[in-house]
């Protein structure tokens, strides 16, 4: 018998802000895989945290890249979204990363457990502020309800003296 590759399951804990109540929610759910680690990067997909099938995840992960904010989780060839960070299977297998190689990465600890934790948290966790809650009401055609989950610059955020 030998050894499993290591897989890990991780949800990751918010707090959504909905009126006076502070109010807990799993933003993101990935799974690891570090088949063949250290050869290959580990694989970080999306994943429902009830079930544990592929899902996407119920937020975006916003970064600043040259300056701008841009979502980093894109749609990836093979259809499931992905979070384009090096140090991650699906960046370095991406066709627009063919020159930034894991091998290059691996030393410097890219892949490693705690550093990908850390990315998907505070770009999908961390900077969640609350719930964003659109009502739309038109005559003849009903009301329509929509509700998200409102994410920006936690450390911007201004918080009111008691």
């Amino acid at each position: 018998m030998g050894v499993q590759d290591l897989n890990v399951d991780i949800g990751f804990l918010a707090t959504l802000a909905v009126g006076d109540l502070q109010v807990p929610a799993i933003t993101a759910a990935i799974r690891l895989s570090y088949d063949n680690y250290d050869l290959w990067p580990p694989s970080l997909t999306f994943i429902d945290p009830r079930t544990g099938e592929l899902a996407p995840p119920v937020v975006q992960a916003p970064d600043t890249v040259n300056g701008e904010v841009r979502n980093v989780l894109l749609g990836h060839p093979n259809g499931r979204p992905f979070l384009c960070v090096q140090g991650v299977r699906e960046y370095h297998n991406h066709p627009q990363h063919s020159g930034d190689d894991w091998l290059l990465h691996r030393t410097a600890g890219a892949g490693r457990l705690a550093v990908l934790c850390d990315i998907v948290w505070r770009r999908m966790a961390r900077n969640v502020l609350g719930v964003l809650v659109n009502v739309q009401s038109l005559p003849g055609l009903g009301t329509q309800l929509s509700m998200g989950i409102s994410q920006g610059d936690v450390d911007l955020r201004q918080i009111p003296a008691p």
